[in-house]
């Protein structure tokens, strides 16, 4: 996604890289709903033999708050800094 969405320079793209217009989807489209249904999958794979507890559910909703943090402040950071840069 990283490839995807901020490939450097957006004037010399690899083509298979390129989303589609309005209308219309790519195969790199399809990356991320897939990259989401892995993902799902392997949580519940992974919690498959887990009794449902309390504990259980929580400690899945305090790890996905982690790693959102974890992705949301360096972001949010990354951004405020551009913000403020002056022109050279």
């Amino acid at each position: 996604m990283i490839l995807v969405n901020t490939p450097g320079t957006w004037s010399n793209v690899y083509a298979p890289f390129l989303h589609s217009d309005w209308h219309g989807y790519t195969q790199i489209d399809l990356l991320f709903p897939f990259f989401l249904f892995i993902v799902r999958t392997s949580i519940a794979f992974s919690y498959n033999n887990k009794k449902a507890m309390k504990t259980t559910y929580k400690k899945i909703t305090v790890r996905a708050l982690k790693m959102e943090f974890m992705t949301v402040i360096p972001d949010t950071w990354r951004r405020t800094c551009q913000l403020h840069r002056t022109p050279d």
